[in-house]
């Protein structure tokens, strides 16, 4: 049987993003919000944010600290996991195409 959406469902998309791994929560995130591509910003492991936040307020409960810029690996991730591709990538800027990947469910 395949999976199927929960309705009216608040989804915290940023943790894609912050989380220092992808696991059942973040590809349940991406199942429910039909997720299709992500966008990461090498750049965001090389300072602290200007405005305060990487993503989105309320991303502090991901981030226990933020006197240091983001670790490489949170952003770095999306490399190498099946069946996620990497359809672009000029050095700090890569966008993944994470379709095949979300449908799968959480």
């Amino acid at each position: 049987m395949p999976f199927q959406k929960t309705a009216q469902l608040l989804l915290d998309t940023k943790a894609l993003i912050l989380s220092p791994q992808l696991g059942p929560v973040e590809r349940e995130v991406a199942f429910e919000s039909d997720l299709e591509y992500v966008v990461i910003d090498r750049r965001l492991s090389t300072s602290l944010p200007y405005n305060g936040v990487y993503v989105e307020r309320g991303e502090l409960r991901l981030l226990a600290n933020r006197v240091v810029p983001l670790a490489e690996a949170r952003l770095a991730k999306f490399d190498g996991v099946e069946p996620i591709d990497r359809i672009f990538d000029n050095g700090s800027i890569q966008i993944y195409d994470v379709q095949e990947w979300a449908a799968s469910g959480p």
